[in-house]
């Protein structure tokens, strides 16, 4: 019987994605991929491989202990759920003891059996374990917000608005709910059991949900919700916004209802990478892949490069040639004709055309066979940022970052308006107290000036940077998914409107 793990309908990944934090980082930097957000990954799911402390420089910790009856340690399955230790004589676990991993952690005279649960996974420099992202490759601020879901509700009353309502959610007959961080769990493939979750704050009174995956349970927008990662809606209603010139949500939840009549390749093919991460149908966390967890609104690196594309002095021309070598001068493209070149006879503005029409590859090729088009202005490369990197939206967009996606479950339980229901004594969180425009304000990136920033610079160290800006190549991936998904959400619009 195989297994299912609910996905992010907007990206295909899984929200139960782990960190295993290394010794330097405080406990709540790691998780589990299944439990609360104190969890840590244990030895029963850290998929540790060839870890070892002598090896790759990790231990386990004794997070918690129960003293294990001895004729349960000694049953046949032994070596699956427990660990055993020398403890020395006379000597017994103590919570926080570093314990070592080595090849022989089965039973002998003499060791104590530790329950593999009981212990967390702290990664060393060279960890090999594949049960959760290493502290080592990515920060927890990357990480954050890869656990946390929210869905789309049918509005109940569309009279009543909250003071937190976006645009679209007042225009709209669908509204956004709270968000939750809970882990979703594994199922059978014979279980659509939809799972209920908690929605933090209850926004429109809407407290709870019952969660499906649409694509292989049965899904009604009456009596279920599909789950998505805020950071993915933000980028959707980005997508949206440049595709269809506005932000379309009222149809999202009668095509997931209806997806089995509209072709399915951005769900069935997500990428090379997110399809090795599905091992046996659960999440591997694979070693260079940590990026598919990053925050696409939390990029440091980037920032980095906005300010100094941005830094240009007073003599900064957007027609200035970007290359400086001697060779360069000499074949300018507003320079003199270059012999035996059939471009150089054209005239400026007709080599302009031209190069309006290529991309970067092409302009590469161009450069290689025709010296008067060696030298190219600063101005070309915010083109072809628009156009290659249309996810790059800090330079087009005036939007601030979407709220829910910078935010967790447990922020808004730290900064919650509670009420207590009169019939039950439930504490419900109805809102929140966060500053919104101070929080996003710590959020948002500068929108780089067109006159005033080196296009050629910020496109260059992109490309140089791509591997640090993991934040950037999760918010490609989720725009390639999400630009697929919307060829097949076209085809709904235009199914129900007719």
């Amino acid at each position: 019987m195989g297994y299912t793990e609910y996905v992010c309908v907007l990206c295909g990944v899984s929200f139960n994605i782990a960190r295993i934090r290394t010794p330097d980082e405080p406990p709540n930097c790691a998780w589990a991929c299944i439990g609360d957000s104190q969890d840590w990954v244990d030895a029963w799911c850290d998929g540790k491989r060839g870890c070892s402390t002598e090896s790759t420089g990790c231990f386990y910790l004794l997070r918690q202990y129960n003293e294990v009856d001895e004729a349960e340690a000694s049953g046949s399955e032994t070596y699956l759920s427990y660990l055993f230790f020398d403890f020395g004589e006379g000597q017994t676990p103590v919570l926080g003891q570093q314990l070592p991993i080595t090849q022989d952690m089965g039973r002998r005279h003499g060791r104590i059996a530790i329950d593999t649960f009981d212990v967390e996974h702290v990664g060393g420099p060279h960890c090999q374990a594949y049960g959760g992202y290493l502290g080592h490759r990515i920060s927890a601020a990357e990480m954050r917000g890869c656990r946390t879901f929210q869905s789309l509700v049918p509005r109940l009353d569309r009279h009543i608005q909250e003071p937190d309502d976006l645009y679209i959610e007042r225009q709209s007959k669908v509204i956004l709910t709270g968000i939750d961080d809970a882990s979703l769990p594994e199922r059978d493939d014979s279980n659509h059991t939809p799972t209920l979750v908690d929605w933090l704050p209850a926004r429109h009174a809407v407290s709870n949900g019952r969660i499906v995956n649409p694509f292989v349970d049965d899904y009604n927008i009456s009596d279920a919700e599909f789950a998505f990662h805020p950071w993915c809606f933000g980028t959707y209603m980005q997508l949206s916004r440049l595709r269809l010139g506005y932000v379309e949500v009222g149809h999202l939840p009668s095509f997931f209802q209806n997806i089995g009549r509209y072709p399915r390749d951005f769900y069935y093919s997500p990428g090379s990478e997110v399809e090795e991460a599905w091992f046996v149908d659960m999440w591997s966390c694979n070693a260079g892949e940590e990026w598919l967890a990053a925050n696409p609104y939390h990029v440091p690196k980037l920032r980095e490069l906005l300010d100094r594309a941005m830094t240009t002095d007073a003599s900064f021309n957007l027609q200035a040639g970007v290359f400086t070598s001697q060779a360069a001068l000499r074949n300018t493209v507003n320079g003199p004709a270059v012999t035996r070149d059939s471009f150089s006879r054209l005239p400026q503005e007709i080599r302009n055309m031209i190069l309006s029409y290529l991309n970067s590859q092409d302009i590469a090729t161009l450069r290689l066979v025709s010296r008067t088009f060696y030298q190219l202005p600063v101005f070309l490369w915010y083109r072809l940022l628009k156009e290659e990197m249309p996810w790059l939206w800090e330079i087009w967009s005036d939007e601030p970052p979407y709220f829910w996606a910078t935010v967790t479950a447990e922020d808004i339980k730290n900064n919650g308006n509670t009420v207590v229901d009169p019939h039950t004594s439930h504490p419900t969180i109805v809102s929140h107290n966060v500053d919104v425009q101070e929080h996003l304000s710590q959020w948002t990136l500068p929108k780089p000036p067109y006159g005033r920033t080196n296009w050629y610079m910020l496109y260059l160290d992109i490309k140089r940077n791509w591997k640090e800006l993991r934040g950037l190549r999760n918010r490609e991936r989720i725009w390639n998914y999400q630009e697929k998904m919307l060829v097949s959400l076209k085809m709904h619009i235009q199914d129900v409107t007719i």
